[in-house]
């Protein structure tokens, strides 16, 4: 998620996921998934309020379809946020764990 290139990835290392990785690496990789959140949340062609105001018309599989896709806007909004806290979080403590820094997030 940080690395240049595929060959720059160490398996190994994050083996343990996010919780393994530090600094300004740790921040790299927030920002990235932050990234493909947002593009994934700009993929939609209606925004949440539109299709609020279309479910009470709608029946059937289309109002199932567009309550789904507003559940997963919300989720995808919900995550956005969580990665950019956490990235910010990491920028100010530099991503160090609080044995290290004394900080609790």
């Amino acid at each position: 998620l940080s690395c240049d290139a595929e060959g720059d990835l160490d398996e190994e290392e994050l083996r343990g996921g996010l919780g393994d990785v530090f600094g300004e690496r740790r921040v790299a990789c927030l920002r990235t998934l932050e990234r493909l959140a947002t593009g994934c949340r700009g993929e939609f062609a209606t925004i949440w309020d539109e299709d609020a105001k279309m479910v009470p018309s709608l029946e059937g599989n289309r109002r199932t379809a567009t309550l789904y896709r507003m559940e997963k806007k919300r989720v995808l909004d919900l995550a956005i946020e969580a990665l950019h806290k956490e990235a910010e979080l990491a920028k100010k403590g530099g991503g160090l764990p609080f044995a290290v820094t004394g900080l609790r997030g």
